[in-house]
């Protein structure tokens, strides 16, 4: 009975000092970042501790490196949101799977428990679904309207800036790396691909924006829809001839056409046509669109690369144009709204009129990163990492814009850099 009783104590001693090791195994630094990953990874969703993608769909759909479309904008967006990716890197290529979102991915992938492969599968949308993330169908819900009137906006702002604009066929298309680059010399495909590309669209030519592309790649690559479907944001094509940009739907659509030197300039459909007689029309449209003919990826030539469009509209008298002050109110203060909105991003916005450079801090540093926030030359995760304090991130950061912007690329905050600022609609004030 007594050896019986040893046992049994040796047994619960035993078992006391498991449990000890047990505990200290799991109070362990590795195993609670083992413990983290699964939770984060899906495995135990009570031990995530915030859902930073709680209501924001992604696609239900596998993705890799090649695939395009609204599926990939979305997961490249969810990759901003979590910091693995800058706005100004998925700006490059949004909804065009490259090497870049392929990086990024992978980086959320080790952050998150799974094997970095770069490629959106099962286990990659549950670490997503972890994040308070919802799984789609499809992942190309129709294109939102503030897409739409991004497009637009940009297309409005050339017209605003007609003055620096000039007609040339030019490529790799010039502005395609700066936007709102002036002066600026481009042609009708060329316009109509910066103004995707500057809204934040997809590439309309197909091409990834490497800088090629005309009215063949566009007619190769968008969808083509009946008149009764167009929308503002999609595109008229003369095939062969010329493409422009639809800013007002309806039965003669109003468009933004740069056709001329004279251009980019408003224009209906109606008096567009005597430029084009005999000539084929199409519509075509690639945000979010579902229905029409199914579009195709053109193979380009070496001399496809470097095509471009002639000048199409040179017979057109002012009388055939469009002014904005020619149209009736509401569409007037709708568009007008959309051409500002573009060209004074930071309107309202107050910035410091005092020289600010690393080291410096306080509410003017914080001031200025927003602003860079805002313009998308830093990530929130980035300014969030010393907000007020003006560090090797923040200098980075400016030395982006002052690029961007034709300022010499100092990293310091001071006079040029704030006309540069003030350009965009910010007020500097004391």
């Amino acid at each position: 009975m007594r050896k019986k009783t040893q046992t049994s104590q040796a047994r619960r001693g035993k078992a006391k000092g498991g449990t000890r090791a047990l505990k200290a195994r799991s109070d362990s630094p590795l195993r609670r970042k083992a413990l983290q990953r699964e939770a984060t990874a899906g495995y135990s969703r009570a031990e995530v501790a915030t859902l930073p993608l709680k209501g924001y769909t992604l696609p239900a759909v596998d993705l890799k490196r090649g695939s395009s479309g609204t599926g990939v904008r979305q997961l490249q967006t969810a990759l901003v949101k979590l910091g693995h990716m800058t706005q100004a890197q998925m700006n490059t290529g949004p909804g065009t799977f490259g090497a870049q979102t392929e990086a990024s991915l992978k980086k959320f992938q080790k952050a998150h428990g799974v094997d970095a492969i770069g490629v959106y599968g099962p286990k990659t949308r549950a670490a997503f679904k972890a994040l308070g993330a919802t799984l789609g169908g499809t992942g190309t819900p129709p294109a939102p309207a503030g897409l739409r009137k991004k497009v637009v906006a940009e297309g409005q702002w050339g017209v605003t800036n007609k003055a620096q604009i000039h007609y040339a066929q030019i490529r790799p298309i010039d502005g395609i790396r700066l936007r709102h680059k002036l002066p600026l010399n481009i042609d009708c495909s060329g316009f109509v691909t910066l103004c995707y590309k500057w809204a934040g669209a997809a590439d309309p030519n197909g091409n990834r924006y490497n800088g090629s592309g005309y009215t063949g790649t566009l007619e190769a690559h968008m969808r083509h829809i009946p008149l009764s479907q167009v929308q503002p944001g999609d595109l008229c094509l003369w095939k062969g001839h010329h493409v422009s940009l639809v800013i007002q739907g309806g039965a003669d659509p109003l468009l933004i056409s740069h056709g001329t030197e004279s251009g980019p300039y408003a224009i209906r459909l109606s008096a567009q046509k005597k430029s084009f007689p005999g000539a084929t029309l199409l519509w075509l449209t690639s945000l979010g669109a579902k229905a029409g003919l199914k579009s195709t990826r053109m193979a380009l030539s070496p001399e496809d690369k470097q095509r471009g469009d002639p000048p199409a509209e040179d017979g057109l008298s002012e009388e055939d144009t469009v002014t904005l002050e020619g149209l009736e109110g509401e569409e007037e203060g709708a568009l007008l709204t959309m051409a500002r909105a573009a060209s004074q991003p930071l309107k309202g916005y107050k910035l410091p009129a005092v020289d600010l450079k690393r080291g410096s801090s306080g509410t003017g540093v914080r001031q200025l990163q927003t602003a860079l926030v805002k313009l998308g030359h830093m990530t929130q995760a980035q300014m969030d990492t010393g907000p007020g304090t003006f560090g090797a991130q923040t200098e980075a950061s400016l030395k982006k814009f002052q690029k961007a912007h034709g300022v010499d690329a100092m990293g310091v905050y001071g006079p040029k850099t704030r006309a540069a600022f003030k350009a965009l609609g910010a007020t500097i004030s004391s």
